[in-house]
């Protein structure tokens, strides 16, 4: 799912619009006076080259105590730019799990740009995420020195993890944090802002809240656009392993054909598993300097922090370009490469990292299959996958050993079946969600489409011209007829021969 700071999933402009015709029609469509309602004011969030509009919703945080604590819901609307907008907005849910949603809202602007002709956008941070009751562990965060950040020690770790979870429950029941009751919110905004139908866009572990919300509510639903899908019943620490891996192995084999590569890089795979197993006897110490504070730092790269950048790296095709590269300057002991992409992908990656372990934990961990963990580790199985297998396990194993864990309703894992318009979009070198992922989801979906682009990974969106395709499938309702040749187009990025680029 998406990319953490600490190895696990990863992972994500406007013209000034009318303001006054927006609210009127708003207010227009507002429900009754015995119903919640959502007051939208003027407002202008980090990230955002204009003013837009901005509430919240008030909820419990336990539904079974609605006296207790409740939960303030940010709300973010871009407001349509036409006199006369669709009824149907379209609502975005942020990955993760831990993304806030109206963080995500400047970094897709081609797509916005698109729905916004006819539609209001509607971004609402989950519960525990942005400005939803932010479920953040301190350490976590990326202005953190950079040794921090790109390498965790375990007893470190440990003890600041159980600094969070005690801080964490000072403002929050952490059991109160799981995706059932996102959908449930996500519904009571819906109705609070007078919508009828609604078009949905999920990405990563934002499609496992689509599509709960489609089995729950699926009357409310004209259309779903699922990125990296993840299927309700995959047991994702079953798979994250074998993903990685098999995103791995495209890698070697994708430059085992590229000529160029393969006289740069020969012998990629063997290379690679030789350095895999040298960290493993002699980690590579090294300095690097903070970029902010100048100070220097000592870093220790061993096997295991090496396989948890890997996997981030493997999320970003325009990164994964510079991987034989940065394997040959391991080979010299040189990891200032390596390092400086791994901040970058740190930097790059928000997640409130309690909401994150309350979803994962609750949801996810507890459901892995000890035998099936066991047999990953077998190396005649695959050394890729029991490398990736237990960097991931072991890190999550610690982290949820004491976490807090929510009632988890069993449907949130079935199929959902669903007539509704559904275009699904998969990236072939996706080390997460592959592409038959896309396919399972798709089986009970029966007027869904399935897209899967050569040269994306986790996140198809924002590559190319998908958000004009998604864009197409909004206005239309209609999968079938959508021409999607210039998404199944576009191969791999060029591998990077040397630090100047790939070559011409």
């Amino acid at each position: 799912m998406s990319a953490s700071k600490r190895g696990r999933g990863r992972q994500w402009g406007f013209v000034p619009a009318l303001l006054a015709l927006a609210l009127s029609a708003l207010a227009c469509a507002r429900p009754s006076s015995q119903q919640a309602t959502i007051e939208l004011a003027s407002c202008r969030p980090d990230g955002f080259a204009e003013e837009v509009l901005c509430g919240a919703l008030t909820r419990p945080e336990n539904p079974a105590a609605p006296d207790g604590r409740a939960i303030d819901l940010k709300i973010v609307v871009l407001p349509a730019r036409a006199s006369h907008p669709m009824p149907d907005p379209l609502y975005v849910i942020a990955g993760g799990p831990g993304q806030s949603a109206s963080a995500v809202a400047p970094m897709l602007n081609g797509l916005w740009r698109q729905i916004r002709r006819q539609r209001d956008v509607v971004f609402v941070d989950q519960r525990g995420t942005g400005g939803s009751n932010r479920l953040d562990c301190e350490d976590a965060r990326a202005d953190q020195p950079i040794a921090r950040r790109l390498v965790r020690d375990e007893a470190t770790d440990a003890r600041l993890l159980d600094e969070c979870r005690q801080a964490l429950r000072q403002k929050a029941d952490l059991a109160f944090y799981g995706t059932s009751l996102a959908v449930d919110d996500l519904e009571a905004v819906r109705q609070a802002l007078g919508h009828g139908q609604i078009n949905l866009w999920g990405i990563s572990y934002g499609t496992r809240v689509a599509l709960a919300y489609l089995g729950r509510h699926g009357t409310r639903v004209r259309t779903v656009t699922l990125d990296a899908v993840v299927p309700p019943d995959v047991r994702v620490f079953e798979t994250m392993g074998p993903n990685a891996a098999r995103a791995l192995e495209l890698v070697f084999a994708d430059c085992a054909r590229d000529a160029a590569c393969a006289a740069a890089f020969p012998d990629l795979e063997a290379r690679f598993f030789a350095l895999v197993d040298r960290l493993r006897r002699e980690p590579i110490q090294t300095a690097i300097a903070d970029p902010r504070t100048g100070q220097i730092a000592e870093v220790e790269i061993t096997a295991r922090t090496f396989a948890a950048i890997v996997r981030n790296v493997l999320y970003d095709p325009d990164v994964t370009a510079l991987l034989p590269l940065t394997i040959a300057q391991l080979e010299k002991g040189d990891a200032r490469g390596f390092l400086a992409q791994a901040d970058a992908l740190t930097k790059s990656t928000e997640v409130a990292e309690g909401m994150h372990l309350s979803v994962y934990c609750g949801e996810e961990f507890s459901r892995r299959s000890s035998a099936s963990q066991a047999a990953l580790r077998d190396t005649a199985i695959s050394r890729g996958a029991a490398l990736f297998d237990a960097q991931v396990v072991e890190s999550y194993a610690k982290s949820c050993a004491n976490w807090p864990r929510g009632e988890v309703e069993a449907s949130l894992f079935e199929p959902v079946v669903s007539n509704a318009p559904v275009l699904i979009l998969s990236g072939a070198l996706d080390p997460v969600t592959p592409p038959d992922f896309g396919e399972r989801v798709k089986k009970t979906l029966s007027n869904a489409r399935h897209v899967v682009a050569p040269g994306a990974s986790h996140g198809v969106s924002a590559r190319g011209c998908a958000a004009k395709v998604i864009a197409r499938f909004i206005d239309k309702a209609s999968p079938a007829e959508l021409d999607t040749a210039c998404v199944e187009a576009p191969g791999r990025p060029a591998f990077f021969l040397d630090f100047a680029g790939p070559k011409p």
